[in-house]
């Protein structure tokens, strides 16, 4: 079988058992490959009646029916669409309603990509955005305080107390006001786990919650027409909500600034973040994009010999590499690092807040510099692309950025 053979086989499977997000996953990756793909369009038409989308129906069965116009099958399917009744404009609501953006518990910048994520769904849908990182955030201390002000400004001034009300219909249907409050209810199985952001676009309950990634990418085939961020690219994206929302702490900037003022105001430096430690285990190919960061690393001081590498990483083994080939060039913090394949965030003796706080710093410092050079399969380096109006070959990702696809999340 080819690769569409086998897309198609696993799309059509998917959205058999009711996996909505995994078929149009499949699909919008057969039409990178091949934008005739009759099957594909149809199916997204077909995902996009099932989470209340008829517009999208309408647009996706018509470019079916536009590459198959001697197809009796499209040609079928665009005709019952567009006879359906045009359903009257949803009445303009007049209480507020609100997405209450929980952690899902992963590393830091993935819990921040995921409310990025759920930020860009909350201003599709007009839905005040709540924050709230309680116990199973991996970076505090097991209690239900909310973590997110410890590391970011808080967005907006509502707070999950205030959503608390027995009067109130919620979605999904797990969730009630009397356990809005849990941590770790049905994520990844059971009744409503897995719940992408898909589900969310057509909901009129008060109160929203997710608690499951849902990446900028995923959403923005959905944005509609009519909206002001339609048509824009997932990078541009990202950037227009991080600077909307994402701002550090007032003592975070402070270290952030501190350090710059240092150790790198007046210099020229490229940033480079290089995983190692546990992200072996999940990237067979670790060791030979580590490799390859020395290729770009040459290349680029010998046309700039003056500039200084800032480098961030979570592996003291990957530091003392980069040391031993640069020598003084290579500036970084004082933070926590692994010698060994197991994560920073597995030692006891690290408080995990003192560990999100050191991502940020680097992460940020990291956005200042004239060039950036990262690993798209890492969260971490994802983000760094965002913080910064980077211009085309300003930055390098030596893998695929994971943030214009994450299907393996919807394996089930």
């Amino acid at each position: 079988m080819t690769r569409l053979q086998i897309l198609e086989t696993e799309a059509s499977a998917a959205a058999a058992k009711g996996n909505l997000p995994k078929a149009e996953n499949l699909c919008r990756l057969a039409l990178e490959e091949d934008p005739g793909a009759v099957w594909a369009m149809t199916l997204l038409g077909k995902v996009a009646l099932g989470i209340g989308q008829a517009q999208f129906a309408r647009r996706y069965f018509a470019e079916a029916a536009a590459l198959a116009p001697d197809s009796s099958a499209t040609i079928a399917n665009l005709a019952w669409v567009e006879n359906q009744p045009v359903a009257d404009p949803a009445p303009l609501l007049e209480e507020e309603r609100y997405l209450l953006i929980k952690a899902w518990g992963q590393g830091f910048w993935s819990d921040v990509s995921h409310v990025i994520g759920q930020l860009l769904l909350a201003e599709i849908t007009v839905r005040t955005p709540v924050v709230h990182w309680g116990a199973n955030s991996r970076f505090g201390d097991g209690g239900d305080a909310n973590l997110f002000p410890y590391f970011f400004e808080p967005i907006g001034e509502v707070d999950i107390d205030e959503l608390v009300c027995s009067e109130w219909d919620y979605f999904p249907p797990k969730w009630n006001a009397e356990n809005l409050h849990d941590n770790e209810l049905n994520i990844w199985e059971g009744p409503y786990s897995r719940m992408s952001a898909l589900y969310f676009l057509n909901r009129t309950e008060r109160v929203a919650i997710s608690d499951f990634y849902t990446g900028v990418s995923d959403l923005s085939p959905w944005i509609p027409p009519d909206h002001p961020l339609y048509g824009e690219s997932v990078e541009r994206l990202y950037r227009y909500l991080v600077k909307k929302y994402l701002r550090p702490s007032a003592a975070i900037r402070k270290e952030i600034d501190a350090f710059y003022d240092q150790r790198l105001a007046g210099l020229p430096y490229i940033s480079v973040h290089v995983r190692g430690s546990d992200k072996v285990k999940e990237q067979s190919d670790l060791g030979d994009v580590n490799d390859l960061y020395f290729t770009v690393l040459d290349d680029y001081l010998r046309q700039d010999p003056e500039c200084n590498i800032f480098l961030f990483t979570d592996d003291n083994r990957v530091l003392k590499r980069f040391v031993d080939h640069y020598g003084d060039k290579v500036i970084f913090t004082d933070c926590d690092r692994t010698d060994t394949d197991d994560g920073v965030h597995v030692a006891q003796k690290i408080d995990p807040r003192r560990l999100g706080v050191e991502v940020i710093i680097d992460a940020y410092l990291a956005a200042r510099g004239l060039g950036f050079v990262g690993n798209g399969a890492s969260n971490v380096s994802c983000m760094v692309v965002h913080l910064n109006d980077w211009r085309d070959g300003e930055y390098t990702l030596l893998a695929p950025s994971r943030h214009d696809h994450d299907p393996f999340l919807h394996n089930w």
